[in-house]
């Protein structure tokens, strides 16, 4: 009897696009993660800003390597535990100023797998989806992002989100603190509702530049596609993305027979919002000040020894 969530093996892609240096980080950082591997995240480097690669790269590898340790034994990630994972992330990056940059910025997308549930978090604009073959997605990330809080607020349609010209504007990322501060909050998340066969994707903006939630949904929902197969095909329409694109996509394989599904309520969730994006709008993005969002879930707790700051699937095959 399975007395956990269990999920088959997990695939990624991390490409240039079409920009000089590489600004996204993973962890793992590899194609194929062990088919064991539980923690996953993905950080996109705010390429306005100096020095993203090294803010990704410290983010990416202080979660993943934090939570990992943590759970090895068995025990679950709680919200509580994720919020001092990001205290250590905010710590190494301060620590990095020396030789990277008091500028340097990254989102954050991160997912555990629990016992009997998942922990999704997430920062900016990069993105977690949980798609159900034969209903959709059930859970889209809502992006911290100028042009989203201007659609929830009902400034703009979100026909009109799609081009709107501030769409590379960030409002919440991590970056190095000031004195006194506190990390950015998060949005932490507990899954619950979960069926054998749901597949879960992190993201950064690069792939959303080429590919919207119903061709992302069709790929990762035809039964006769393996999971490698459906990751060649989205890393495919993203090579030639004007930003770096990266994703891990897992897949559930099992869940305890005692698992208590719900449905997940996504009155919160901008599922509708923004489907896809201009491909070639410019991609360099910009943080504006942190705002109030009534949707996080938890806040970061704080640690005082922080010392500073149809047809298409098809198609997509005979391509790839």
């Amino acid at each position: 009897m399975c007395n956990r969530i269990e999920t088959y093996q997990p695939y990624s892609f991390s490409q240039l696009g079409q920009r000089e240096s590489q600004q996204d980080s993973r962890f793992p950082d590899c194609d194929t993660p062990q088919e064991q591997c539980r923690t996953f995240v993905v950080c996109d480097g705010v390429g306005g800003e100096a020095c993203g690669e090294i803010a990704s790269r410290i983010v990416a590898d202080t979660l993943g390597k934090y939570i990992s340790k943590f759970t090895n034994d068995g025990s679950d990630l709680t919200k509580e535990r994720f919020g001092h994972a990001l205290n250590e992330a905010a710590k190494a990056l301060n620590e990095a100023v020396d030789y990277g940059s008091p500028h340097m910025s990254t989102t954050i997308t991160a997912l555990h797998f629990n016992n009997s549930n998942v922990i999704v978090a997430h920062m900016g604009d990069s993105r977690i989806y949980q798609v159900r073959p034969g209903i959709g997605i059930i859970y889209r990330s809502n992006d911290h992002s100028l042009v989203n809080s201007l659609v929830h607020s009902g400034n703009i349609t979100p026909q009109e989100a799609i081009n709107h010209p501030k769409s590379n504007y960030i409002t919440r990322c991590m970056s190095p603190l000031q004195p006194g501060a506190y990390p950015t909050p998060a949005d932490v998340l507990t899954i619950t509702d979960i069926e054998p066969d749901d597949c879960f994707v992190l993201c950064t903006d690069g792939v959303l530049h080429c590919i919207n939630d119903e061709q992302l949904a069709e790929i990762l929902s035809q039964p006769e596609t393996t999971d490698k197969e459906a990751c060649s095909l989205i890393a495919g329409l993203s090579a030639n993305s004007s930003d770096n694109n990266t994703a891990i996509m897992v897949r559930v394989k099992s869940i305890p027979e005692q698992l208590e599904t719900i449905e997940i309520n996504n009155s919160g969730q901008d599922t509708s919002a923004i489907d896809s994006r201009d491909p070639a709008e410019s991609c360099t993005t910009t943080i504006i000040s942190p705002e109030s969002q009534a949707d996080t879930v938890t806040e970061i707790v704080p640690e005082q020894e922080i010392p500073k700051r149809k047809g298409l699937f098809g198609w997509l095959k005979n391509m790839f």
